[in-house]
């Protein structure tokens, strides 16, 4: 069964994000209009703020500031079988951010 309540869509989408600067690398692989998967090795804790640095389209990158809502490492040996990364919640999308992606507006 499905928990998510947003529509997502699936992408591929390299990020920097850290929590205080965005010093660390990602990859965006499925992003919604509240929140975005962060696939990466450099997993931050459940419930850590975190900052990422998102390219838009025609325009300068986005900061998006979040919250990290599910967090799973993966052993080195396993990256090849299953992905780790983090959920995380957008909180205040800068405007235009959703249309940038096309996505919805809540």
């Amino acid at each position: 069964m499905e928990k998510r309540d947003r529509q997502r869509k699936k992408t591929r989408v390299s990020v920097r994000f850290g929590v205080d600067q965005p010093n660390r690398m990602g990859l965006v692989t499925d992003v919604s209009a509240r929140g975005l998967f962060i696939t990466t090795n450099s997993v931050l804790p459940r419930g850590s703020a975190v900052r990422v640095q998102m390219p838009v389209p025609g325009a300068d990158p986005v900061i998006l500031d979040g919250k990290v809502t599910r967090s799973r490492r993966v052993a080195a040996q396993l990256v090849m079988i299953t992905k780790g990364g983090m959920g995380v919640r957008l909180e205040n999308a800068p405007p235009g951010w959703r249309a940038s992606q096309a996505l919805p507006e809540d």
